[in-house]
Parts: C-alpha cells; sequence; structure tokens
C-alpha cells in the first residue's frame, strides 16, 4: 500500500489492469486453441536438427534441476547412464548422441527420453507455426508470446504423443509441473 501512495496509481486503475489482463488471458486462451487446431504435426527434424535437439534438452534439464533444487525433478528429467544412443530414437534412423559427443568435454548431462521428446515435440510445433504466414501473424499478435507458446504447448502435448514416451501433464513428486518449465526454457 505504501508503494501504490507514492506511485500515484489508485486501486481503480490496478483493478482495470488487471480486469484487461484477464481479457487478454481469455484472448490467448482462444488464439491458443485456434492455433492448435491448425496443425498437422507432419514436420519432423533432421539429424542436424534433431543432434542440436538433444543438446539443448539437455541445457533445459539442467536449467530446470537449477531451478526447482529438487532430486526428483533430476530423476525425471536427466538419466546418470553415460553418453550412449537413445534407444527410442532407433525410429528416426539415426543416433542423436553424435553431436553431444563431439562437443562434450565432460560437463553435460543426458537427458531423459523424455525430456529430449518434449523438445522435439516442441520444435515441431514452433516450426510448423514458423512455416505458415497466417499462424507466425496470429502468434506474433500475442501480447505476450511465451505464455501463448506454453498454452499452445499444453494443448499440442494433449493431442499428439510421440514415441512410446506419454508427453501430457508430468508433475514431479514435489509438484513442479516439468512440461510447463521444459517448454518456458524452450521458447
Amino acid at each position: 500500500m505504501s508503494l501504490l501512495k507514492f506511485s500515484g496509481i489508485s486501486l481503480s486503475e490496478i483493478d482495470s489492469l488487471i480486469q484487461s489482463a484477464d481479457c487478454q488471458s481469455s484472448t490467448d486462451d482462444s488464439v491458443a486453441d485456434l492455433l492448435v487446431d491448425a496443425l498437422t504435426f507432419c514436420i519432423f527434424p533432421s539429424a542436424n536438427d534433431a543432434n542440436i535437439i538433444f543438446y539443448v534438452s539437455g541445457y533445459m534439464a539442467r536449467s530446470v534441476i537449477r531451478t526447482t533444487k529438487c532430486d526428483h525433478c533430476k530423476e525425471y528429467l536427466m538419466t546418470p547412464d553415460a553418453m550412449e544412443p537413445l534407444e527410442a530414437v532407433d525410429e528416426f534412423e539415426y543416433s542423436v548422441t553424435v553431436f553431444l559427443d563431439a562437443v562434450n568435454r565432460g560437463g553435460l548431462q543426458k537427458p531423459t527420453d523424455f525430456t529430449f521428446f518434449l523438445a522435439v515435440h516442441c520444435w515441431r510445433v514452433f516450426e510448423e507455426l514458423k512455416n505458415s504466414p497466417e499462424l507466425m501473424q496470429k502468434f506474433l499478435a500475442a501480447t505476450s508470446h511465451r505464455s501463448l507458446f506454453c498454452k499452445v504447448m499444453d494443448r499440442a502435448c494433449c493431442i499428439q504423443t510421440f514415441g512410446h514416451i506419454p508427453i501430457d501433464s508430468n508433475v514431479c513428486v514435489s509438484g513442479h509441473d516439468l512440461n510447463k518449465l521444459l517448454v518456458e526454457r524452450f521458447f
């Protein structure tokens, strides 16, 4: 209240800003629904893109773990195994760890299949948005792009599964929403 008193902002002005933010949130929800309905999920990463996504997904997992300081998140997002090719990636017919092995000087950690597949899914959705001028225009018209992308991914993860890994609403034992945390970092 003291900060409000000295800032010169009245409570009625704050109420109107909150109401306009609520209206924007419902607009973002409808735009997210519209974008997800238009997705075809027909774009897949090349071998080079998958290598980079694998590298980035390891960084995303490490960032989440540093933020949450949660052992359960670490267990779910990173594997303690040595850097070996992922078994579940055989359907892509290449090894995504080639790039990671080339840049690893001992400090990089391997993401789990869930972390990698969610990052690939984010990449696929963003590539499809980027390649469609109409979808990109609708996406860029939003006021909060990260928030809108998180809403799009929340809906897209419910629709599309990837491999044998469920990528819908993964929450660790401590209550951290891993999908949201990873999608925010991807964006």
